[in-house]
């Protein structure tokens, strides 16, 4: 088992503190360096991916300190242990998404802020709404968000600047991943009358959604807008559920 925690140092990207739980796996990685095998246990140290030494000591503070200072902070109040787990989950979306970039703690944005994703924190069903940063990046800073559509238990802002927004859901009743688009993001923007879900890591993912916005949003089967039709979003809708032949089955969405 690793225990991942990212933490951020001035001059490097990443500084990853892991936990060696499997002897197997750490005593592959000390080979490799030429050091002697690794036992459960062993703290290792690596700067943006580069492996640099092991060890069987850290004092508590400094721990501590590497624990609990991730590069975007901790607005959400998180233990060490959750927020690399949080960090993790980003990672894994970060490295299968190219473009991707993460803005805050529990979020990432495509196109320059045209699609974002925000995370749960570990525990939590929800993820939170959308972060200063992420209001930032989408040219909203400082406007209200408002309340989701109808009274809905949901977290897709219903009006920001201007714009209203729709959202897929990674799990039932609007909780897991959000995935979001502002109503203006439309296929003439990529110049593809369809999104796919496999460019944002979110293949057969959605559960459910909610759609703040003026356009009838269609989701798909496959890629390209292809194979059957999902279901149809009305403006100004959303659904707790898209129901069990469709769930965790889009591929693909077209927004206008």
């Amino acid at each position: 088992m690793e225990l991942p925690w990212a933490v951020a140092m001035n001059g490097f990207d990443t500084v990853t503190v892991t936990v060696q739980g499997s002897s197997s796996d750490s005593t592959r990685r000390s080979r490799r360096r030429g050091l002697s095998p690794a036992t459960s246990g062993d703290i290792y140290l690596a700067i943006n991916g580069d492996f640099l030494m092991a060890t069987d000591t850290l004092s508590p503070a400094a721990l501590a300190t590497a624990e609990t200072s991730p590069k975007f902070g901790n607005p959400l109040g998180l233990s060490h242990k959750k927020a690399a787990k949080l960090q993790a989950t980003i990672n894994s979306v970060l490295k299968r998404s190219p473009g991707a970039t993460q803005i805050s703690q529990y979020e990432v944005t495509w196109d320059g802020g045209k699609a974002l994703e925000s995370f749960p924190a570990p525990g939590k069903a929800r993820a939170p709404g959308m972060s200063p940063a992420a209001l930032a990046v989408t040219g909203s800073a400082g406007a209200n968000s408002g309340a989701p559509v109808n009274g809905a238990s949901d977290s897709c802002p219903w009006y920001v600047a201007g714009d209203h927004f729709y959202c897929f859901y990674q799990d039932k009743n609007f909780n897991g991943r959000r995935l979001q688009w502002s109503y203006q993001y439309c296929y003439s923007y990529n110049l593809k009358p369809y999104i796919n879900f496999t460019d944002y890591s979110f293949n057969d993912q959605a559960s459910s959604w909610v759609n703040n916005g003026n356009h009838i949003i269609s989701a798909y089967n496959n890629i390209n807008a292809g194979g059957a039709l999902l279901w149809q979003e009305g403006t100004v809708s959303n659904s707790p559920f898209v129901g069990s032949t469709a769930n965790d089955k889009a591929s693909s969405f077209k927004a206008c």
